[in-house]
């Protein structure tokens, strides 16, 4: 795949990706094309854990499935609007193109290709939180991470309740 976002985007959207894979996906590829344009490659740590995909045969195979581009893809649009990418052939955008659902040969679809449920795409509002975990700071950033605070009124002000953990969870995704 290629596309227009940043090397910093790319991870900041690979990082909000694993927080519903559980650590499980990373770049099997990366590397900057031209000036603005950038080459890369979803796959997994562990092909038997969440967001492998399976061969039509029913192989769990290192490669991440249909699920996890399209969660990626969504972090990218909500992180950049108008970030581009280009896979197999096909133009995705924030107005379309994600969460199409391909034919891989035979009747078999990308969609098929994995083990993970049906409504994953929301997956967002279904989270298991360890409450051992939690602390007194924001809890929706502390359950969504990092885009809660896009759409939230104490952004940025005196009022902010992510205090130290957002502080910490905005380093790791630097980092990361």
């Amino acid at each position: 795949m290629t596309t227009n976002a940043t090397n910093e985007e790319l991870k900041k959207a690979l990082f909000l990706v694993n927080e519903i894979f559980n650590d499980n996906i990373k770049f099997k590829d990366i590397s900057q094309i031209s000036t603005n344009r950038i080459r890369f490659t979803l796959t997994v740590n562990e092909s038997f854990n969440e967001g492998s995909r399976r061969s039509r045969e029913g192989r769990k195979i290192s490669a991440a499935c249909w699920h996890v581009h399209g969660q990626f893809f969504d972090f990218l649009f909500q992180i950049n609007k108008d970030i581009v990418i280009r896979s197999q052939g096909r133009k995705i955008t924030i107005n379309g193109g994600n969460w199409q659902d391909w034919n891989m040969g035979s009747n078999y679809y990308y969609s098929q290709a994995c083990e993970c449920s049906g409504s994953l795409r929301n997956t967002s509002t279904h989270k298991l939180i360890n409450q051992k975990y939690l602390t007194a700071e924001c809890w929706l950033v502390q359950f969504n991470g990092l885009l809660a605070c896009e759409t939230c009124k104490f952004k940025n002000t005196s009022d902010c309740g992510g205090g130290e953990y957002l502080k910490n969870l905005k380093n790791k995704v630097a980092v990361n």
